[in-house]
């Protein structure tokens, strides 16, 4: 009787389009991987805009520590000037001391020229 039912009934119809085991198995077995590797996409992103945020935070600082800088040193010589026209002696003082400072300036790179220049030349050996 056995035999018969199974000789006399129609085999199941195939599905013609279906997800086959293995594709399945293949898709669950990647996908720590491919989750890990997306999570570590995002922190390379994260980690990249925070470092951007922090180099024009520390550009703005700069910019303002330059400002104030300058602020202070147009201070000083608007003081300074102030001072220098109140005292001309002063003022004769300065421009006598800068130049002396561009003499020694001068000075010192002759001298720099003429060392190397006989650093250059090998003494005779007298043996």
């Amino acid at each position: 009787m056995t035999a018969a039912k199974m000789l006399f009934t129609e085999p199941p119809k195939k599905k013609k389009f279906g997800i086959d085991f293995h594709l399945v198995q293949l898709f669950f077995a990647c996908m720590p991987s491919l989750a890990v590797y997306l999570v570590a996409q995002y922190a390379r992103y994260e980690m990249r805009r925070m470092e951007a945020e922090l180099e024009q935070k520390k550009e703005q600082e700069e910019k303002k520590k330059r400002e104030e800088e300058e602020k202070a040193k147009e201070l000083e010589l608007k003081e300074a000037e102030e001072k220098a026209k109140s005292n001309p002696e002063l003022l004769e003082v300065k421009t006598r001391l800068g130049k002396l400072e561009e003499a020694v300036k001068e000075i010192v790179v002759e001298s720099k020229k003429q060392s190397s220049g006989s650093i250059n030349e090998r003494p005779r050996r007298w043996w």
